[in-house]
C-alpha cells in the first residue's frame, strides 16, 4: 500500500533537535537528499543524491533553472525526482526524501497530492511516480546532513549532470570525499 508518512524520525523537530550528519535509511530503503541553491538574477539550481541504507552511493544530479521563488524551486526539486529515478531503484520499495527547508517539508507532509492556495499548482500536480514505493517519508534535515545535495546545487549553477557511476572520472574530488564520509557510515 502507498502511503506518505507525516509525523515519524524526528520530523518537524527544531534543528537543536536533528541529528548534525547523515544518517542512512533502514535496511532495504533508499534515500534521496534534496537541495536548492539560489543566487542573484533568479538563477537557482537544484541538486540531489540518491544513496542506499549503507550509505553508498546511487546517483547524484544537478540542474538549473531560472525563477524568483525559492519555495516553488524547493518544491521542484522534490518533483524533478521523477526525471532521476532509474528502475533498479523501485527495487527498494521504501524511500525517505530529505531537504533542509522545513517549510516545504511541512506542506509536502501535510498534502502531499494537494495544491497550496493555487501558489505551487504547476510544481507538485502530481507526485504519482512516488507509488511504486510502498511508504515514502518526508523529511526536514539539518543542513549538516544535506552537504551532498547542497555541493550538487551549487555545482549545477555551471552546467547540468547526472553522475551514476564513479569510474567515468567526471565527478569532482571534492564530491568523492564527501561521498567517502558518507560510505564510512555505512561500513560501521
Amino acid at each position: 500500500m502507498f502511503e506518505f508518512d507525516t509525523g515519524f524520525w524526528g520530523v518537524n523537530q527544531p534543528d537543536r533537535v536533528l541529528k548534525n550528519s547523515w544518517q542512512p535509511p533502514p535496511p532495504e530503503w533508499i534515500k534521496v537528499n534534496v537541495d536548492v541553491c539560489l543566487k542573484p538574477m533568479y538563477k537557482p539550481s537544484i541538486g540531489g543524491v540518491f544513496r542506499d541504507h549503507k550509505g553508498r552511493f546511487l546517483l547524484a544530479f544537478g540542474f538549473g533553472r531560472l525563477h524568483w521563488d525559492i519555495y516553488e524551486v524547493e518544491l521542484l526539486a522534490v518533483h524533478s525526482l521523477s526525471w532521476f529515478l532509474q528502475k533498479w531503484m523501485l527495487e527498494y520499495k521504501w524511500i525517505t526524501v530529505e531537504g533542509d527547508n522545513v517549510n516545504v517539508i511541512k506542506f509536502l507532509q501535510g498534502s502531499p497530492n494537494k495544491s497550496n492556495g493555487g501558489i505551487v499548482d504547476n510544481q507538485l500536480e502530481d507526485l504519482t511516480f512516488l507509488k511504486d514505493f510502498n511508504y515514502v517519508i518526508f523529511n526536514h534535515v539539518n543542513r549538516d546532513c544535506n552537504k551532498l545535495a547542497d555541493f550538487c546545487a551549487n555545482t549545477a549553477l555551471s552546467y547540468n549532470f547526472i553522475w551514476g557511476d564513479f569510474r567515468l572520472g567526471s565527478i569532482p574530488p571534492f564530491f568523492l570525499l564527501l561521498k567517502e564520509e558518507c560510505d564510512a557510515i555505512g561500513s560501521l
